[in-house]
């Protein structure tokens, strides 16, 4: 047999083995395996957040019955200075200043009739009502907080016991106060107090209410003919104050706001529909992403807004027993992507409301 040699450059070699590499990858695509991987993101969702608005409120009222000694017992020993100013008038920050410096007015510092010394210690003297209730083991009332993450406020208004307040002999120179204390749960949030009178009442006219110079009617009659058009002096003579509070219950440096101070008619009348009165937050909306004036509240912090009230010493019978019942609420949206400028909620004029009865 011949010995035959084969010679093959390597640039042949090259293009043989390329040529079959090519063969045989086209043959992969039909035949061979690959490796292969998937991953899966199961149970997309979107969960809303939640606006809770919790709120509880302590309650005080002072009606300046003598005790045994025959002085008021709601002063105990809280050294008392009664405003010295002309008739239907109370004091203001500057009477208060030069009448009784160091000492804190009461219903306000801004509209007061007393100054005491020790203000906390009078609250506790003459405190009428508190929701939640105080805790035993301290004697503290109970805190408003969010639970469950942060989703559910553990204290809502439709749980308090109601009226928050209740008083059925005012006379001149009572005064009084209530003090919402509340909570947003997982967002900031707008704040509105809201509320309307829901009905008032002459209740008929006595013989000395209608001699008073101040009594729209000059005959005395019976309840029972009472009309929608009485006149209801009470609404006028009786006084609001409404600010927002830093939540010891009575208006001093620490205090944000002014407070808004008319008769009680022009402040409920200033709270109802819509959405009520803006309460202002010292907190800027920007902050929390909204864009409106009066500021937000922020989430998961208890804040606290005082409703006020007094009767003037020097009015007299013209209010002899008329009445009064209405509601106070608080209103809120949510901060972010808002202006503040509220929905139109005027058909439900308390969102979470307390009924308040006077």
């Amino acid at each position: 047999m011949t010995d035959e040699r084969f010679d093959i450059s390597r640039r042949k070699a090259l293009a043989a083995l390329g040529t079959i590499g090519v063969a045989s990858a086209g043959a992969g695509l039909g035949t061979s395996a690959y490796f292969s991987d998937q991953e899966t993101f199961e149970n997309n969702q979107l969960v809303a957040g939640t606006l809770d608005l919790g709120v509880g409120y302590t309650a005080h009222y002072s009606d300046w019955m003598p005790n045994e000694q025959g002085t008021p017992e709601d002063s105990g020993d809280v050294d008392v200075i009664m405003y010295d100013g002309a008739p239907d008038t109370v004091g203001d920050s500057d009477d208060l200043a030069a009448q009784a410096s160091g000492y804190t007015g009461l219903p306000s510092n801004d509209a007061w009739l007393i100054a005491v010394d020790d203000p906390d210690q009078f609250l506790d003297n003459t405190q009428t009502g508190v929701y939640p209730d105080e805790n035993p083991e301290d004697g503290e009332q109970d805190s408003i907080d969010c639970v469950d993450g942060g989703n559910t406020a553990n204290v809502q208004a439709d749980d308090a016991p109601k009226p928050v307040i209740a008083l059925d002999d005012v006379k001149p120179g009572d005064f009084g106060e209530v003090t919402f204390d509340f909570i947003l749960c997982d967002n900031p949030g707008y704040v509105w107090l809201n509320g309307e009178l829901t009905s008032s009442s002459e209740n008929g006219v006595t013989e000395p209410e209608a001699d008073d110079p101040d009594e729209e009617e000059t005959e005395p009659r019976p309840a029972s003919e009472d009309s929608e058009s009485d006149e209801v002096e009470l609404l006028d003579v009786v006084q609001a104050a409404v600010w927002v509070d830093d939540g010891d219950n009575y208006q001093d440096a620490d205090d944000t706001t002014t407070p808004h101070i008319d008769s009680l008619r022009n402040i409920l009348g200033m709270i109802q529909g819509s959405n009520g009165t803006e309460l202002q937050s010292a907190m800027n909306a920007e902050q929390y992403g909204g864009t409106g004036d009066q500021g937000c509240f922020s989430p998961d912090t208890e804040h606290s807004i005082v409703f006020a009230w007094w009767v003037p010493i020097d009015h007299g019978n013209e209010i002899q027993s008329d009445s009064a019942t209405f509601e106070l609420g608080l209103y809120t949206e949510q901060c972010r992507h808002n202006d503040g400028s509220g929905m139109n909620n005027a058909a439900v004029p308390a969102n979470e409301t307390d009924d308040a009865n006077t």
